[in-house]
């Protein structure tokens, strides 16, 4: 890679080669670096949809919500439908508390994807609006495709919490508390760090919705990082 590097250095309008490294880098979460390269193969190459995508995700990920968005918005107009491109619109307006709009982008990501991720936040943004029902639907489902979800444990305690229910409260915060030890102890296991869950704080699921400059879009959720990477890496951008 650092070969390559060295040959972009020397060729800064090589799309292709500006491409394969941004999206290397994409692929291990190191965005600053990502977004560079992404952004000299957009330059080079403004119609490829994959570049474009990725770079959308990366802008956000340091901290530019504008051209993030801008990014984001011109892939669905060309390739119609994007679970990646939806969920970081949808995570973008969440970080602004615009729970409004990022409900409508969380609902266009599951339709492109139906997984527990995009369930989780669709819970989530009811849960901020309001809607409690509707958020322990959503949870409730996602919990069910995954019952190690333990964010999703912890909000759906919240829900519970919300409606009276204080018995089914209990029992889900009981099940977070035991997969967050569980992950905490593979951590150690395995001798790598594990990031703090943020289930003990006021607001629930990271970053998204706080005042966070960088990582605008995962909030620093290493799940939500991951099938959001994966699913851009994926094609996702055709879905």
């Amino acid at each position: 890679v650092r070969l390559l590097e060295r040959s972009a250095a020397l060729a800064h309008d090589n799309a292709p080669l500006n491409a394969f490294l941004g999206e290397h880098f994409f692929g291990k979460g190191r965005n600053a670096l990502a977004r560079d390269y992404l952004a000299r193969a957009h330059a080079s190459d403004p119609e490829d949809a994959r570049v474009r995508l990725l770079l959308g995700i990366a802008c956000g990920e340091v901290g530019e919500a504008g051209r993030a968005r801008e990014l984001l918005v011109e892939t669905l107009k060309r390739v119609g439908s994007s679970f990646a491109a939806h969920f970081a619109l949808g995570r973008l307006s969440a970080a602004e508390s615009d729970w409004k709009t990022a409900l409508g982008e969380f609902k266009s990501s599951l339709a492109a994807r139906p997984c527990p991720e995009a369930q989780y936040m669709l819970g989530r943004a009811n849960y901020q609006l309001g809607r409690n029902r509707v958020a322990l639907r959503h949870l409730t489902k996602a919990v069910e495709s995954d019952p190690r979800y333990g964010e999703a444990l912890y909000l759906l305690g919240l829900v519970h919490l919300r409606l009276g229910e204080k018995k089914r409260a209990g029992a889900a915060f009981a099940l977070a508390k035991e997969q967050e030890a569980s992950e905490a102890g593979a951590g150690a296991a395995s001798g790598k760090k594990t990031a703090p869950s943020g289930r003990s704080g006021k607001s629930p699921g990271g970053a998204a919705g706080g005042r966070d400059k960088r990582r605008l879009i995962t909030g620093g959720d290493a799940r939500l990082a991951s099938v959001l990477r994966d699913d851009a890496l994926g094609n996702g951008a055709a879905r």
